[in-house]
């Protein structure tokens, strides 16, 4: 069985949401198109793990990009040195992969990592 690396567990979203949501000034309220104020609070303490799809629309709320917030949540702090090494990890596990393009054949069955 191939190794994997171990990405840093678990990533600390509540911190990372909860951060970003009072940096750009928004209250819980305001996420009401997407959620209710209760679900952002139980989000923030760490009861519930959101979704890609519930992230999505929560940090759109905020005027974010999911990417923003999910760094934030593996990062150790928010310095740039920090963030710059995360981007640096998956920019080069995404080049690793080896795709050419996105799309729903970008990768033949049965491929693996490091066959050709």
């Amino acid at each position: 069985m191939p190794s994997r690396r171990v990405l840093p567990v678990p990533p600390n979203f509540p911190r990372a949401f909860r951060a970003a949501r009072v940096a750009v000034g928004i209250p819980q309220e305001a996420f009401d198109t997407v959620s209710s104020r209760t679900y952002v609070s139980i989000l923030e303490r760490g009861v519930n793990v959101p979704t890609l799809t519930k992230i999505d629309a929560l940090v759109r709320v905020l005027g974010l990009h999911p990417l923003t917030v999910l760094t934030l949540a593996y990062a150790s702090s928010p310095s740039s040195e920090e963030i710059s090494k995360l981007q640096e990890l998956v920019a080069g596990e995404i080049a690793s992969l080896g795709l050419t393009a996105f799309s729903p054949n970008s990768l033949p069955r049965g491929k693996t990592r490091g066959s050709k």
